[in-house]
């Protein structure tokens, strides 16, 4: 992570260095990130923590704007090969649940958080994900840094696997009165979205802008986007577009 300096100003104008405090805080930036997803990403919807698969517990499952699961998996230190290779058996494992099994494994967080999983995923237009065939899967790594050629793993291992990668890191400061300052940098793996399913998005898409005569206003919006070189990605009921080279991060639907 690249290295940050602060200073406070005080009362009488000059400027006290703000220590930095070590990310020994796993158990907290869960809790943190689990009340206040947006830490991540905006827009995100914890639905588990702790959520037990083959592979282990899976610190935190989130689904995102877009309807897409999220597997967030923390580490206290520095982000590694294991952390990525350990996500990754986490994503594996919960690829392969039925909505049966994915289901029951969410009922009591779900039921002790007051939320319904099938309006979540109605509400981002992706209710065909609770099909394991259908679902889409993003994996986040959160940490205090990463180590060095950790990215071109990352990228080695998304070619292979075709799972969109993130990274999250955050540097800790404490000032002289106690609190906790939060300094975030989130680093993404060049990918470019898989095309699973995306004819049948077009489809879709084209039936219903046909119904409500919104063509004309959707193409004008796919071709400013593409003259301004971002990603366009089609979805049942919507487009994303991102940046050209994130694929997974969304920007914007329309």
């Amino acid at each position: 992570m690249k290295k940050f300096a602060l200073w406070q100003r005080s009362k009488d104008g000059s400027l006290i260095r703000v220590e930095e405090a070590s990310l020994e805080l796993e158990e907290d930036l869960e809790s943190w990130i689990e009340n206040d997803p947006d830490l991540l990403q905006k827009g995100l919807k914890i639905v588990g923590r702790q959520l037990h698969v083959e592979a282990g517990p899976l610190d935190l499952l989130a689904i995102d704007p877009l309807g897409r699961w999220v597997v967030i998996e923390l580490k206290r230190g520095d982000l590694d090969r294991k952390t990525v290779a350990q996500a990754l058996d986490y994503e594996r494992c919960f690829s392969a649940l039925s909505a049966q099994e994915l289901r029951s494994k969410l009922a009591d967080y779900l039921t002790k958080h007051r939320l319904n999983l099938d309006e979540l995923l109605e509400q981002r237009g992706a209710i065909e994900s609770l099909d394991p065939k259908q679902r889409q899967i993003l994996v986040v790594l959160v940490g205090a840094g990463a180590a060095p050629g950790l990215e071109d793993f990352a990228k080695h291992l998304y070619e292979k696997f075709k799972v969109p990668i993130s990274m999250v890191l955050f540097q800790v400061f404490e000032p002289a009165r106690g609190d906790l300052l939060l300094v975030r940098e989130i680093r993404e793996i060049e990918t470019t979205l898989p095309s699973k399913d995306e004819l049948k998005s077009k489809v879709s898409l084209s039936a219903m802008t046909t119904q409500y005569g919104t063509q004309e206003l959707l193409q004008r919006a796919v071709d400013t986007a593409k003259d301004l070189g971002l990603h366009v990605r089609p979805w049942k009921t919507s487009v994303m577009f991102a940046p050209a080279s994130q694929g997974s991060r969304c920007l914007f639907t329309v």
